[in-house]
Formats: C-alpha cells, sequence, structure tokens
C-alpha cells in the first residue's frame, strides 16, 4: 500500500493526557460504579439472560437460536472467578475500554482532540450501554468488538502493516458473527472497506478484501464446523429457518402464494393489522407453527419455506415492516409497536423490575454461581433518570445518518471512505435484526459510538467545505 497517498495520520503521538479524555474516561468510570453499588450484582430484567446463563452452564451449543461466542465468554470469567460481579465487572471495563479506542479512531481521521471526544463520551457516558454492560447480555461484549473491527480498518489505512490490522478487522467480525448471527453481513462490509481503502487500484483492492473478508469467513466456516460436530447442523444458528418464518408471519397472506404442502396449516386469514408480530410467532405456543409443529427448532425447513415464499411474493410488504422497525431506531412509538413487535427504549432502563424473570434468573445463578440475591439500592431510580436523558436519542441517530450521508456525497476521498465505513456498519447492525426478526432498541445501542463518530467526522468536513 502507497502509505503517502494513505489517509493521513494526525498526529503519529497521540496525547496520552488529554484532560478531556480524562474526565469522560473518569465519569464513564464512576458512573459505572454507581450503577455497581446501586443494583448488586446486575440486572436480571430480560429473560435472554437466562437463555445465556444455560447455555454457558450446560451446553455452550445447546441454545438453537443463539451463538456460542457469548456463553463462552462467560464460562471462561465464571472459571477465573466464579462471582456474577466479577463478570459484570469485566463487562463493564470492556464496554469504558471501547471509549478510547473510538476516540484514537477519530484522531487517527483527522478530527481534533475536542471534537474526538464526543463519540467518546457517547460510549462512556451512554446510560443504554451502562444499563447493557450491567446485564449478562450479548452486547456488552458485542459493542466492544464492534469498534475494535472499525479501528483495525483505520490503522490498515495508514500502517506499514496493514495486512495484520486487515486481518484483525476480520478476525474481529467474525467474533461478532459468533456473539451474535445476525452481525454476519458485516464480513461483507468489512471485506469491502477493505478493498475502498484510498488509493484505490483494483488489484490491491482485491487482495486487501480477500485479507479481512477471508480471514473472516475462514474462522466463520470454523465456528460452524465445530457446531456441526457437536450439533449436527453445520452454521451459525439452528434457527434460521423459524426466524424467517416470525417476520413473515405478521403479514403473510396465502392468497398471493401457495404455501409449501407441509406448511399450509400456518395460513392465517384475519386481518394482518390484528396479528401480533414475529416474537410471538418464534416464542409463544400459541403461534400456528407451534401448535403445528411444535417448540422450535423443530421442523426448521418447512416454517423457513413457509416464510419464504411470502417473502418472495410479498416484497413491497416486506419491504414496508422493514422500514417500519428500522425508523424505529429513530422514533421508538412509530410503526408497530403491539404485543411480539420489540421492545423500545423505556425497557432498557436500568431500574425496570421484572420479578418473574428476576425470580427464575436467581435460581439459575444459584446453579451455577451459588446464591447471589439481587441488592438494590435507593439510589438507581436517580441513575435511571440520568440514564433515560444521558442516551443517544433517537434524534441524535436520525442526525447523525443525514450528516453522514451529505459528507459521503461533498467529502474529500479519505472522509467518504470514513463515514461511509462507519455509517455501513451502524446501519446493517440495525437493519439485519429488522429484515430477518424484528426491532428491540437494544439492537442498535453498539452502534452508538460509531455513529457519532461518522456524525461528528462529517460535520467537521462539510463545515469546511
Amino acid at each position: 500500500m502507497d502509505r503517502a497517498a494513505s489517509l493521513p495520520v494526525v498526529p503519529t503521538r497521540l496525547p496520552t493526557n488529554a484532560l478531556a479524555l480524562s474526565g469522560v474516561i473518569l465519569l464513564g468510570l464512576a458512573l459505572r460504579v454507581w450503577a455497581m453499588l446501586a443494583s448488586y450484582p446486575a440486572s436480571w430484567n430480560n429473560w435472554d439472560t437466562t437463555a445465556y446463563l444455560d447455555a454457558a452452564k450446560d451446553g455452550l451449543f445447546d441454545n438453537f437460536f443463539r451463538p456460542a461466542g457469548y456463553p463462552l465468554f462467560l464460562r471462561v470469567l465464571h472459571d477465573i472467578w466464579p462471582e456474577v460481579g466479577f463478570t459484570v465487572g469485566v463487562q463493564h471495563l470492556l464496554g469504558l475500554a471501547a471509549a478510547p479506542l473510538v476516540y484514537l479512531m477519530g484522531r487517527r481521521l483527522g478530527l481534533s482532540r475536542g471534537l474526538a471526544v464526543v463519540p467518546a463520551a457517547v460510549i462512556a457516558l451512554n446510560g443504554d450501554q451502562i444499563a447493557l454492560e450491567h446485564a449478562m447480555l450479548s452486547e456488552s461484549l458485542f459493542t466492544p468488538l464492534l469498534v475494535a473491527s472499525a479501528y483495525a480498518l483505520v490503522r490498515a489505512a495508514d500502517s506499514t502493516r496493514p495486512w495484520a490490522w486487515l486481518a484483525a478487522a476480520g478476525a474481529a467480525a467474525a467474533a461478532m458473527v459468533a456473539v451474535r448471527a445476525a452481525a454476519l453481513p458485516l464480513l461483507a462490509v468489512m471485506a469491502l472497506g477493505a478493498a475502498l481503502l484510498p488509493p484505490v487500484d483494483l488489484r490491491g483492492a482485491l487482495r486487501r478484501a480477500a485479507v479481512a473478508g477471508g480471514v473472516g469467513i475462514g474462522l466463520v466456516l470454523a465456528y460452524a464446523a465445530v457446531a456441526g460436530v457437536v450439533t449436527g447442523h453445520y452454521g451459525v444458528t439452528r434457527g434460521t429457518g423459524w426466524a424467517i418464518y416470525a417476520r413473515a408471519a405478521p403479514f403473510a397472506d396465502c392468497q398471493q402464494f401457495a404455501p409449501p404442502k407441509p406448511t399450509r396449516r400456518l395460513c392465517e386469514f384475519n386481518d394482518p393489522e390484528a396479528r401480533p408480530g414475529p416474537d410471538f410467532y418464534l416464542w409463544e405456543p400459541g403461534s400456528p407453527a407451534w401448535r403445528s409443529f411444535g417448540a422450535p427448532p423443530t421442523a426448521g425447513g418447512d416454517v423457513g419455506a413457509f416464510g419464504r415464499s411470502a417473502l418472495l411474493h410479498q416484497p413491497r410488504t416486506y419491504v414496508g415492516y422493514v422500514l417500519s422497525d428500522l425508523w424505529r431506531y429513530v422514533n421508538a412509538g412509530s410503526g408497530r409497536t403491539g404485543h411480539g413487535f420489540g421492545l423500545g427504549p423505556d425497557l432498557l432502563l436500568i431500574d425496570r423490575r421484572a420479578p418473574d424473570v428476576e425470580q427464575y434468573t436467581a435460581g439459575q445463578v444459584a446453579r451455577w454461581y451459588g446464591a447471589e440475591p439481587l441488592r438494590i439500592g435507593s439510589s438507581l431510580s436517580t441513575l435511571a433518570d440520568l440514564q433515560d436523558a444521558v442516551r443517544f436519542h433517537g434524534a441524535l441517530v436520525l442526525l447523525s445518518a443525514v450528516l453522514i450521508l451529505i459528507a459521503a456525497v461533498v467529502g474529500a476521498s479519505r472522509t467518504r471512505w470514513a463515514v461511509l465505513v462507519l455509517g455501513a456498519l451502524a446501519l446493517v447492525v440495525m437493519l439485519t435484526p429488522a429484515a430477518t426478526m424484528v426491532y428491540h432498541a437494544r439492537y442498535g445501542v453498539p452502534t452508538d459510538g460509531l455513529l457519532a463518530l461518522g456524525g461528528v467526522l462529517a460535520a467537521a468536513t462539510i463545515l469546511e467545505r
């Protein structure tokens, strides 16, 4: 790679004593300590926690819908020190570590120290990020991996050893797939981002894409092979067919397509506007597929064929549902918000109590860690009020996206590459769940730092122009 024509480094010696960054990191650490003191050892208000705990304790590949990456992370930490508080503390530190990483990325992309602190603050002080770190949920691992993958790609642009950084970007993308199956399209984003690294030449582009994409794809194939040996199913998860069915079932109209013969019992003839959302069709026994075939992943091929038929014959309806879900990252109360259509940001609040979930989770925790009763402090509600204010609100998501689009048109070549990569990573992370299953506010939280970085970089470029 021609270093003279690559993205400029600003500067080579990055500041280690930037007061603003230090203040943001210390404040972020204080908020995380507050969370630990106000709700110890963790937040247990989400059913997904129990699924991860079960897989971590009993079988990493036992969960048909979720990959083994995060359960493996839980198991490793448990083997080091079997205390929930230790695991949650590590999650908080990993989340906080993403803040200086996005700061360094901003500096290398040409932002001043003051502007580079902004996206770092979005990660360090983001109440939703802290709440997810405080729960035993995969976002606590997914967020630092997402930032690290973007950082590696940026470093490849000005490094004397770009191939090592490109390989690291691909490896981080593969790790994200092992944590969340919806990250699979990020492999393509990484390969394309690597190919378009300035300066763009066909041979170099192909080689760069082959390194980043090849490492990522190779590692995912290795994961799928291990999963196949353990479960007999070669793939990232065994729930793909059920996810496609759940995405299509709320609007599937069997008068517009001929469902595969074994799945005719899945047809519904009521008004689609009166139907529940995808979560109902995948997870609840009242679902037509549950009644016809039993609990997932049974008959995944059949229910998946039904879903694909609906998507292929009702493409405009399908796209409308996907775009409606995507817009909910901007306005959570818009579109379809009824039963089974995903949870908005209000349900991310750290003081939300779910007694049934907490009681069941406490039992799961006791089986593995020993009894660790929840201790809730009076200051938790105050922390939740702060979280509700200090979060990356939908208006900021929209503003960042608009600025990124403008900079992609009017910016210089290095800025166009950077904002397009950051925007594409964020878009794919948010779009894939909407396209393959359903919106949930928590799925978008890992993108906040990258969106903020892209938005600030775009704004600085527009003002320069």
